[in-house]
C-alpha cells in the first residue's frame, strides 16, 4: 500500500499522534479524539443526505462551517512537494466559485470520493462519532489512501479534497435521524393522535423511558407489581436499527467495511443509543416536536453511553456477556441483508453495579445465552 507521506504532507500528522491500535476494543475511545476542547459545528442534518450531494454545489454546507470559525480555510494546492512515483495530482476542471465541490474535480476524483466517505463514516461509526478536527483530517487522509488502493487508483489528496471529506461529518448523524425515527415511535409505541389522552400517554412514556436507560431494556417490569426491568441492552430496536442503518443492503457499510464492523463496534452501539434516545426527545411534550440532533446538544448523551457501556463490559468481563451482545448484532446482518419532561435534560444517568449484576444473574439462568429465545 502506498505511504500516506507519499500522497501528501502539509495536513499529515506525526506518526506518533496517530498511535497504536489499542488491545482492548473497548476502550479506544479514549485515543480518539473524544475531547471537550471540539466545540459542536452547529449544523443539523434532520433529512439526512444523499452521498451525490457530494457532486452538486457544497455552497450551503460550507457556510455553515465558515460561520462558526471552525473549519479552517484550506488551501487548495497539493499537500505534497514529493510527487511520488506513480501517484499524480487531482485535476481541477472547473474553477471554484466560491466554496469548493466535488464537481469541480474530474471524475476519478468523484469515484473515489464515494468510497472514502463510506470509510470515513465507517470509522467515525466505529471510533468516535464526534472526534477533534486534527483527528478527523487525520483520518479523512487515512481513507482517501485506502480508497485509492481499493479502486487501483493512484490520485494523491489536496487540502481542498480533506475539506470535502470532513465537512460531510454531520452528514451521517442525519441519515441515522431519518431512518430510526419511525422505528422509535412504532415499536415504543408513541401516539400521534393531537389529543389530550394521546398527549398524556406520550408523556409518561417517555419518562419510563429516559428514566435509567429504561428504552435499553427489553422489558420495562412494573414497579406497582414489584416487577423488576429485564433484559439490559436487548431490546429488540438495538437490532433492528443495526440491520436498517448499517445493512439494509449489500452495498451498505456494514457489508462493505467489515473491517469497522466485525463484530459490531461498541461505539457504534453508544451512537445507535443516543439517536434512539434524540428520537425519544421528540416526544417529551406529549406530541411530536423537532428536536435538533446537534453535537451541542448529544455529545454529552453520547459519552454517556459509551461510558455505561465499558463500565458493563469491565463488570460482565468474565461473562463475555458485552462480546456476545456485538457478535450477534454483527451477525444478524446476514438474515436482513437479503409526566412532562425538559427536552433540553438529555444526561444519561450512570449505569449502577445492582443493574448490571443482574443482567449477569439473568445470563447465566439463560446458560450463557441473552435470553430464552437465544437458547
Amino acid at each position: 500500500m502506498q505511504n500516506r507521506a507519499d500522497i501528501g504532507h502539509d495536513l499529515l500528522l506525526p506518526e506518533d499522534d496517530l498511535g497504536d491500535k489499542p488491545q482492548d476494543p473497548y476502550s479506544d475511545m479514549d485515543n480518539h479524539g473524544l475531547t471537550d476542547d471540539h466545540d459542536q459545528q452547529g449544523q443539523e442534518e434532520e433529512d439526512g443526505g444523499n452521498e451525490d450531494d457530494l457532486y452538486a454545489s457544497s455552497e450551503e454546507d460550507l457556510d455553515d462551517y465558515s460561520q462558526t470559525g471552525k473549519h479552517p480555510h484550506l488551501s487548495s494546492e497539493p499537500t505534497t512537494e514529493d510527487d511520488g512515483e506513480d501517484w499524480r495530482q487531482p485535476c481541477k476542471i472547473q474553477e471554484t466559485k466560491g466554496h469548493v465541490a466535488a464537481c469541480d474535480y474530474e471524475v476519478a476524483v468523484h469515484q473515489i470520493l464515494k468510497r472514502v466517505m463510506g470509510l470515513f463514516q465507517a470509522c467515525l461509526i466505529a471510533k468516535n462519532i464526534y472526534p477533534d478536527h486534527m483527528t478527523a483530517i487525520s483520518w479523512a487522509q487515512e481513507a482517501w489512501t485506502e480508497a485509492c488502493t481499493h479502486i487501483e487508483a493512484k490520485v494523491k489528496y489536496n487540502n481542498e479534497i480533506i475539506q470535502l471529506i470532513t465537512m460531510h461529518m454531520w452528514q451521517l448523524t442525519g441519515e441515522l435521524k431519518a431512518k430510526i425515527c419511525p422505528l422509535v415511535k412504532a415499536m415504543y409505541g408513541f401516539k400521534e393522535n393531537f389529543n389530550r389522552t394521546s398527549a398524556t400517554k406520550n408523556h409518561g412514556l417517555v419518562a419510563q423511558l429516559k428514566m435509567s436507560l429504561g428504552f435499553c431494556y427489553k422489558s420495562l417490569g412494573d414497579p406497582a407489581k414489584d416487577k423488576p426491568r429485564k433484559g439490559l441492552y436487548q431490546h429488540p430496536i438495538i437490532q433492528k436499527v443495526v440491520n436498517i442503518a448499517f445493512y439494509a443492503n449489500k452495498r451498505d457499510k456494514g457489508v462493505q467495511y467489515p473491517q469497522h464492523f466485525c463484530p459490531f463496534p461498541l461505539t457504534g452501539v453508544a451512537l445507535l443509543l443516543t439517536v434512539i434516545e434524540c428520537c425519544i426527545d421528540k416526544w417529551a411534550d406529549g406530541n411530536k416536536t423537532d428536536v435538533s440532533f446537534t453535537e451541542q446538544a448529544y455529545k454529552e448523551v453520547y459519552t454517556k453511553h459509551v461510558g455505561n457501556l465499558k463500565q458493563f463490559h469491565a463488570r460482565s468481563e468474565a461473562h463475555g456477556i458485552l462480546p456476545a451482545m456485538l457478535k450477534k448484532l454483527d451477525e444478524n446482518k446476514c438474515l436482513h441483508a437479503k409526566v412532562a419532561m425538559d427536552v433540553a435534560d438529555h444526561l444519561v444517568e450512570d449505569l449502577g453495579n445492582d443493574v448490571i449484576d443482574v443482567a449477569i444473574q439473568e445470563f447465566e439462568e439463560y446458560n450463557g445465552h441473552q435470553s430464552e429465545e437465544d437458547m
